[in-house]
This record gives C-alpha cells, sequence and structure tokens, in this order.
C-alpha cells in the first residue's frame, strides 16, 4: 500500500547493504536477509485495521472473530483495557 512505500523502499535498500565487521582479527562480511516478521503484521494491523493484517479478529479489545460478529452484529463486549491491549499487541 502507499503507505507503507517508505518502509519497504527503506527495506530494499537494507537488502543491498552490507555489516563489515573484525571478529578475532578476520573481517567478516555480514549481509540482510529479510523474512515475514511479526513487525511488519504489527504495523499493517495499526495503519490499515486488523482484517488486513490477517486477523480473524474484528477488533483489539474485544475476542469476537468475524464470523462471530457477522452472526451477531448487536451484542458486543470490551474484553481488555487499553493497557491490557497495549502489553498484548
Amino acid at each position: 500500500t502507499a503507505i507503507l512505500s517508505p518502509l519497504i523502499a527503506e527495506r530494499e535498500a537494507m537488502k543491498s547493504s552490507e555489516l563489515m565487521l573484525e571478529l578475532g582479527g578476520i573481517l567478516r562480511t555480514f549481509k540482510f536477509i529479510f523474512r515475514g516478521t511479526g513487525y511488519d503484521e504489527k504495523l499493517v494491523r495499526e495503519v490499515e485495521g486488523l482484517e488486513a493484517s490477517g486477523s480473524v479478529y474484528i477488533c483489539t479489545l474485544c475476542d469476537a472473530t468475524r464470523l462471530e460478529a457477522s452472526q451477531n452484529l448487536v451484542f458486543h463486549s470490551i474484553t481488555r483495557s487499553h493497557a491490557e491491549n497495549l502489553e498484548r499487541y
């Protein structure tokens, strides 16, 4: 998405970078390899919502899944406080 473009561009730039360290008198070169990370999922969730990140839940404050919400559009209760939510996500 357009919002994630700067992050993607930064990651692409880092993919071609190398870290050079001297270990025990020998110069070693390390390349960065990026795979799917929880950070990316958290960023997508924060920017675009739970559904965009592939979550089965409809919000971060209740435990209702999308299936449960589609069957019951009225009764949902908040099961976590904001502080608990920050710890969890």
